[in-house]
């Protein structure tokens, strides 16, 4: 499941218009906005079967960051956060 979940991050991503990196420092700046269920840090072991399996994942291989990962609630808490386009 968090493989769907990764992929729903990298979607809404496209959809934002936003760099990864905006992305994640408006989900840093509000943390107290995503409660536990809704966004989960991909383990190691799911990070290498994903970059494995999957040729778009690539850029993950030599991260040393475990990537988010959102449910479909998580994700709608999007919206309102201020993100700047790329």
């Amino acid at each position: 499941m968090p493989s769907l979940a990764l992929e729903w991050n990298l979607a809404i991503k496209a959809v934002v218009c936003a760099a990864t990196k905006a992305l994640n420092q408006a989900v840093t700046r509000n943390m107290n906005r995503f409660p536990p269920d809704f966004m989960l840090r991909v383990i190691r072991t799911e990070k290498e079967q994903l970059v494995t399996n999957c040729d778009r994942f690539g850029p993950l291989k030599h991260s040393s960051v475990m990537p988010r990962a959102f449910t479909e609630q998580g994700v709608a808490m999007f919206t309102p956060l201020n993100v700047e386009p790329v």
